[in-house]
């Protein structure tokens, strides 16, 4: 993509996102981060249901995440994510989680995860459709 969108949106951390040891558990980062993209995808027009109809899908094959502040308190927190690059079936989504939208943020969290493009019915990997990189680079 010649210039990544990026989508920025809150997500909540709830009670029962903390494990024993006071802190978000986690697997709860990349929930907000996969909660923020289904909103974005869904704002954009790549939906689930958009994209089952079209016969395509985006399964996540890897993920990494880098631990930078643990988060102690419940309340809301800020997702940053955007798509840099997209390589034939492949495309790696970026994200950051902060503290708040402002800028002396605490950030909690940065990391990527990788989608492949499949075709719905045989689940093969599948080179990305233009009308999905159109709707990418346009958001």
């Amino acid at each position: 993509l010649e210039k990544p969108v990026v989508f920025e949106h809150d997500v909540h951390v709830r009670h029962t996102d903390f494990d024993q040891y006071g802190h978000v558990a986690a697997m709860r980062y990349l929930d907000y981060v996969f909660t923020s993209r289904w909103l974005y995808s869904e704002k954009i027009g790549l939906g689930l249901e958009s994209s089952i109809e079209r016969g395509v899908i985006f399964p996540v094959i890897r993920s990494e995440v880098n631990y930078k502040r643990e988060i102690v308190k419940a309340g809301p927190l800020f997702v940053r994510s955007w798509i840099e690059e997209i390589e034939n079936a492949k495309f790696w989504v970026k994200f950051q989680i902060f503290s708040s939208a402002e800028s002396d943020a605490i950030l909690h969290s940065d990391g990527q995860f990788l989608c492949v493009c499949c075709d719905l019915k045989s689940r093969k990997p599948m080179k990305v459709p233009e009308w999905v990189i159109e709707k990418l680079g346009n958001a």
